[in-house]
């Protein structure tokens, strides 16, 4: 946040997580015991407060589920109590699909925090800027296109007062002849006048021919550039397309309505899915990460996509057979299984997070 701060990463990493409230109870505290005499902590970690207050402002207020308070209530019983089934089976996927909305903008802050606010890479950036290249040079094309459409109605304008021009000498012409007809005394004046007529004639349908052939040079010109144009708009289109492809999907999976247990980037360049986590590691059970279709021919299948660390981010590659699957509307799910995952491809343990894919 803070340029030019003498806080080291370490400390600019706490001010960042006290703001989002993600930090354990005594973190928390070591934070807040040092922002007593330390201003430049709390200036750092009001920065942040600041920058993320407008987000959350923007989020709804939504009633937590009556099931969350039987969660609490389960949470504080006996340990004979815990492992008690959770009322209405599978409809805790629906459940807490909903919770994800309410930890987006903590999940969004924390991500622009650890990867320095680039969602896209360098790739992206590269169409982004081929993309305003061909939109400026469109916008170039366009304005010679106006400039050749101008240049064509004068040209149409010029012929038809040439052709006005010819109309009115034929007329002359034709009077002339008939006035030497009825007065040989005028003969020789009248030949003159027609030989100057017949000139400026002949001048007039040279003049009409040029007109002609510019007319049609710009009528070529107009065809010419309204190609490139169409090319032009063809590109424009496919690069388009391809930042969107280029657009990496990121995921916040939580449980209970706490802050996000996992944060998940989908890289489709990579073809890749990095995982971050903030929980502990009390067992010796691993997470596995299970992915869940959109509106589709799969639409609510459970796959597996692999286990993962449970303390340290780590990099999750995608079988090529469930790339074409990841998009919008997909949902990550978490559980906790025996080393090397569940041996049936089933989850074996309930879910401890579960999150929406949304593109940035």
């Amino acid at each position: 946040m803070s340029k030019n701060s003498k806080l080291d990463n370490k400390d600019l990493q706490l001010s960042a997580e006290y703001a989002l409230g993600v930090l354990n109870a005594k973190d928390r505290s070591h934070v807040e015991s040092r922002m007593i005499s330390d201003a430049e902590l709390r200036s750092e970690v009001a920065g942040w407060e600041a920058q993320l207050a407008p987000m959350l402002e923007e989020v709804d207020e939504v009633p937590p589920p009556a099931r969350v308070w039987q969660a609490i209530e389960n949470r504080v019983a006996p340990e004979e109590q815990l492992h008690t089934p959770v009322p209405g089976g599978a409809s805790i996927w629906k459940w807490l699909t909903g919770l994800t909305s309410t930890a987006a903008v903590a999940c969004f802050g924390l991500m622009v925090y650890v990867s320095g606010g680039d969602f896209t890479g360098a790739k992206f950036a590269a169409l982004q800027d081929q993309y305003n290249e061909m939109q400026a040079e469109a916008d170039t094309l366009r304005q010679s296109l106006e400039v050749a459409k101008t240049e064509g109605e004068e040209a149409s304008s010029k012929l038809l007062e040439t052709l006005q021009e010819v109309t009115t000498l034929s007329t002359s012409l034709e009077q002339a002849r008939q006035e030497v007809t009825a007065s040989g005394d005028a003969l020789m004046v009248a030949q003159r006048q027609v030989a100057e007529l017949e000139t400026n004639l002949q001048n007039a349908e040279t003049a009409t021919t040029d007109a002609q052939n510019e007319l049609a040079s710009a009528k070529q010109e107009l065809e010419n550039m309204e190609g490139i144009l169409v090319q032009a708009q063809a590109q424009l289109e496919n690069l388009n397309a391809q930042i969107n492809e280029a657009r990496p999907l990121v995921a916040s999976l939580t449980s209970d309505g706490e802050l996000p247990a996992f944060v998940a980037q989908y890289d489709p360049l990579k073809k890749s899915l990095h995982i971050q986590t903030r929980i502990e590691d009390t067992d010796e059970l691993v997470p596995e990460i299970w992915f869940i279709p959109g509106p589709g021919e799969r639409e609510g299948e459970v796959l597996s996509l692999g286990v993962m660390s449970e303390t340290e981010p780590d990099t999750v590659m995608i079988a090529q057979n469930l790339q074409p699957l990841i998009g919008n509307g997909g949902t990550l799910a978490i559980t906790m299984e025996q080393a090397g995952g569940s041996p049936t491809g089933v989850a074996t343990s309930p879910i401890i997070a579960i999150g929406e894919l949304q593109s940035f």
